[in-house]
Formats: structure tokens, sequence, C-alpha cells
């Protein structure tokens, strides 16, 4: 996602939560909603976690407040990389193997003459 600078958004007058806060936080529920996390929340510094209520109590208040704050997510029950990573390279050398067979079965095919 990409945001506006805070120096547009003061040029533009446009309000940060709109433009940041709100387009920010879809971008997140997007991926939640995909199962991609499976939670995230705003802390402050130090890991101190805001609460729904704090949030909802206007709490942040100011874009300067906003970009001081941590993002704290988990993702979904993925394996870990090595093994993802392995797992990506063995399904690419099977793909790569598959066109090999299919290029060589085209060209024996080109070499066969026609009848008519």
């Amino acid at each position: 996602a990409s945001f506006p600078s805070y120096e547009e958004l003061k040029r533009n007058r446009w309000s940060w939560e709109a433009h940041v806060k709100e387009h920010f936080e879809r971008a997140l529920d997007v991926l939640f909603q995909c199962v991609f996390l499976k939670s995230y929340s705003y802390c402050y510094e130090g890991g101190i976690e805001i609460s729904d209520e704090e949030m909802r109590a206007g709490a942040i208040d100011s874009y300067e407040k906003f970009i001081s704050l941590i993002v704290e997510y988990e993702l979904n029950d993925f394996e870990d990389h090595a093994t993802r990573a392995k797992a990506i390279a063995e399904k690419k050398a099977e793909s790569i193997k598959k066109a090999k067979k299919s290029r060589k079965k085209g060209e024996n095919a080109d070499d066969k003459p026609t009848v008519e």
C-alpha cells in the first residue's frame, strides 16, 4: 500500500485518518480476512498493547501518535520458511521437467511426416 506523505496531507488539507489510518487498517483487514494474518494489534513503544476501547475512545488522535505505533501481528499456521522454500524449489524443478518433456514431445511431433 502506498500512503501520502505528511507534507502532502498538509498541502492538500487531507485528513490523516481517512488517507492513512483507515487505508492502512483496510489493508490489515484484508490480510486477516484472507486468513494470512491470525491476529494483529497496535502497540505503544515497549510492546504495550492498545485496547480496542482506547482506540475507539480516540487515544490515537494525531498523525504523529499513529506513526509512532508498532503493529504486532501473528501469521496464520504456515510452515517455517526453510520448509516452504524447499517445497517451492521442488515444485519449480518438477515444472521445469514437465516443460522439457512437453517440448520434446512437440519437437518429435513436428518431425513426423504428414499423410495427405
